[in-house]
């Protein structure tokens, strides 16, 4: 859905981001198109560069082997033009990240060389496929574990171990991280990796 808003000669569109899935969906953003009304010429220049930014965007996502999950939240993620609304969103995902059970908070699953507290654990479903939980003091490292949970989850050992920590530069959030809370998102992600590894037949 979308809708118009004009206030002090500056035209808005209010953007709801598609569902992603049961667990949550991306919070809606205004997107500033500039002062005064959008003409024809302003409009089909408007979408031009947007068709671009997306065109850029999937490029970006090619070489990077992520799951299917993980690459629709990566573009979605990139879409959004705030670095703020990115941040909100990832303390959404904590908020909707599913309690782990007690009995795996122990130090065998806790991520070394993390700034916070976190714990990851892997398991196999009936299917064979790889399914995380993850939890932290944090509501910021929470967000990234639960984009990780979400965008690993229900996937092979193969999948999971191809994927390039890269894509936290191209969705965007690289910038809302320390680089002590970037050595963490690393330390996470290469902890599930090895999990998974640790499960594979």
């Amino acid at each position: 859905d979308h809708a118009m808003f004009s206030s002090r000669g500056c035209v808005l569109l209010l953007v709801s981001v598609v569902h992603i899935g049961s667990a949550g969906a991306f919070l809606s953003y205004p997107l500033a198109w500039g002062r005064g009304m959008v003409g024809v010429q302003g409009a089909s220049s408007s979408r031009a560069m947007r068709l671009q930014s997306k065109n850029q965007i999937l490029m970006a996502m090619t070489d990077l082997g992520l799951t299917p999950e993980l690459e629709k939240m990566t573009k979605q993620f990139a879409m959004v033009p705030d670095p703020k609304m990115r941040y909100q969103q990832l303390l959404f995902f904590a908020s909707k990240l599913p309690p782990m059970d007690k009995e795996l908070q122990v130090e065998e699953n806790k991520v070394k060389g993390c700034q916070s507290v976190v714990y990851v654990h892997a398991s196999k479903d009936e299917s064979g496929k790889i399914v995380f939980q993850g939890d932290s003091d944090s509501q910021l490292t929470k967000g990234l574990a639960a984009l990780l949970v979400r965008g690993l989850s229900g996937n092979t050992v193969d999948d999971i171990v191809k994927v390039s920590p890269e894509f936290i530069k191209e969705a965007g959030l690289a910038v809302s991280l320390t680089p002590s809370r970037n050595n963490g998102f690393l330390n996470m992600l290469n902890s599930m990796k090895n999990q998974a590894l640790a499960l594979k037949d």
